[in-house]
């Protein structure tokens, strides 16, 4: 056994001195070979030139696994850095295109709106309504409509010197007289609860339609006629009444109210809506 043990020492001992002696051959080999101006030693040499090179690139092309890490990094923060600059630039886009339809939207109806901000929501179930920044000194005065492009918001409750209690279409005191476009036929909107209003006082042989427009009426002391207003989802006929009952969408989401518009010169008399 020792033997065995003894002769793999040597041989590696051996190996060892035979590799170094290897070594030290081929580098005078090459110095020589370096040396010699014979053009067919000159070929040679260059194509070990463009061999050792060729090695040399693909050595410095290694990186260090910590090297690696810290370059998967940086790419993934950078990743993250672009991916919120679009988020930014896509909210940006949807900002514009909202402001831009509200200007349009200002511009092109005939009534003086005042821009107004929500700044306030009560989300109380049985008082349902939203605090603007406007008030007296901009003009804004009790029972002033509030609309936004897509229907009627509600109406001014309160006004205070710089700001605004706005009653939504979906608080359960909420009343306006509206009429379906299509049919003609008049009813008054009210609130019951739920994501839906209900248009009351309908005759039972008015011919209504689901998918018809629900606007204000030109009865209403408060809002001016042909504001949208909802849409027609459902329609229920009680035998024991003379009226039906219209289901109403609104066109309005209130929750996600940000920008509203204050009818300056709206049907406003302070009376029933």
């Amino acid at each position: 056994m020792r033997d065995s043990k003894s002769n793999r020492i040597g041989l590696l001992a051996v190996s060892r001195h035979e590799y170094f002696t290897l070594i030290i051959c081929t580098i005078i080999s090459l110095s020589f070979l370096f040396a010699n101006d014979n053009p067919r030693v000159y070929g040679l040499r260059a194509a070990i030139v463009d061999v050792w090179a060729g090695v040399l690139q693909q050595i410095s092309g290694f990186r260090s696994g910590e090297e690696l890490q810290q370059e998967l990094a940086r790419t993934r923060m950078r990743a993250s850095e672009l991916l919120l600059e679009n988020s930014r630039l896509q909210q940006a886009r949807v900002e514009n295109e909202f402001l831009r339809s509200m200007l349009e939207f200002k511009r092109e109806t005939g009534y003086t709106l005042l821009t107004a901000s929500v700044i306030g929501r009560d989300e109380d179930q049985l008082v349902r309504s939203i605090t603007i920044d406007v008030g007296t000194r901009d003009g804004v005065r009790k029972d002033l409509p509030v609309i936004v492009p897509e229907g009627i918001v509600g109406r001014v409750a309160r006004a205070g010197q710089n700001s605004a209690v706005v009653q939504l279409l979906i608080d359960h005191n909420f009343h306006v007289a509206c009429k379906i476009r299509e049919s003609r036929v008049d009813g008054i909107l009210a609130y019951e609860g739920g994501d839906y209003n209900l248009l009351t006082q309908v005759i039972k042989n008015a011919p209504v339609q689901v998918g018809e427009t629900v606007v204000t009426s030109k009865i209403s002391s408060i809002f001016p006629p042909e504001l949208p207003v909802g849409r027609v989802v459902e329609i229920h006929s009680d035998p024991s009444t003379l009226f039906q009952t219209i289901k109403v969408q609104p066109f309005v989401e209130v929750e996600r109210l940000e920008l509203v518009f204050v009818m300056l010169d709206g049907n406003s008399t302070g009376a029933a809506q």
